[in-house]
């Protein structure tokens, strides 16, 4: 309860820090000690039932306590609005190339699973690239791939060393673009069956391909999101 002045029906009377009230017409009976300095007045009371209470009342601000007036009913004042932050701009950083492939291993160990399950067994295969815009990615989506193909015993994959030294030649690397025209044409100088080619999307979307060196036409390609 706090104490104002236009209120009807609660009535008090302060001789010195004690202060009797009248609440509701009669209907209870209130008495406490008045402290100026915190403008707060502690006590117990009394109903006309005989049930005792302890309570607090607390001065309205800019409010008095004369010798006699009203008791303003319970309410409480209006609350202080929270202060408004000044918003603030916050930099994430780009995900690193390490964390970058650690999520990037799932995706790839289902893209060889589909690739392993597809290919024709027996054949002589050439990882030729995956394209992305960072080179440390593509080496490591290269590297995976002939070791899950290798691993699988099903396939024959032409020596890194022999890809490189035809990268060279042709000016390209394993983190560029290469179409299928100049695709098949390695896979022909590698004595390839079948070549990959892929590409890291930024988006985070794996994509390889699968181009049989003969007839140019794509036997299955593999698409997984990590």
């Amino acid at each position: 309860m706090v104490f104002g002045n236009n209120s009807i029906g609660y009535y008090w009377e302060r001789i010195d820090s004690t202060v009797r009230m009248v609440v509701g017409f009669g209907s209870a009976y209130l008495e406490g000690t008045y402290y100026p300095e915190t403008k707060k007045i502690l006590g117990s009371g009394e109903n006309s039932g005989g049930t005792k209470w302890e309570w607090t009342m607390e001065l309205l601000a800019g409010f008095t306590l004369p010798n006699q007036g009203r008791i303003v009913d319970t309410e409480t004042p209006p609350a202080t609005p929270a202060p408004v932050l000044p918003e603030r701009t916050v930099n994430v950083p780009e995900t690193s190339s390490s964390a970058l492939q650690g999520i990037m291993g799932g995706a790839l160990e289902s893209a060889c699973r589909t690739l392993i399950e597809k290919l024709p067994a027996n054949s002589r295969i050439a990882v030729l690239n995956v394209s992305s815009s960072n080179p440390d990615d593509s080496e490591y989506a290269v590297d995976e791939i002939e070791y899950r193909l290798v691993n699988s015993g099903r396939f024959t994959v032409v020596d890194r060393r022999r890809l490189d030294q035809i990268r060279s030649e042709q000016n390209f690397q394993m983190s560029g673009d290469v179409d299928d025209d100049s695709a098949i044409s390695i896979g022909n100088m590698l004595g390839a069956d079948i070549v990959l080619t892929g590409n890291i999307s930024r988006t985070q979307w794996l994509n390889i391909r699968a181009l049989d060196v003969k007839t140019a036409q794509i036997i299955t390609m593999a698409r997984e999101q990590f």
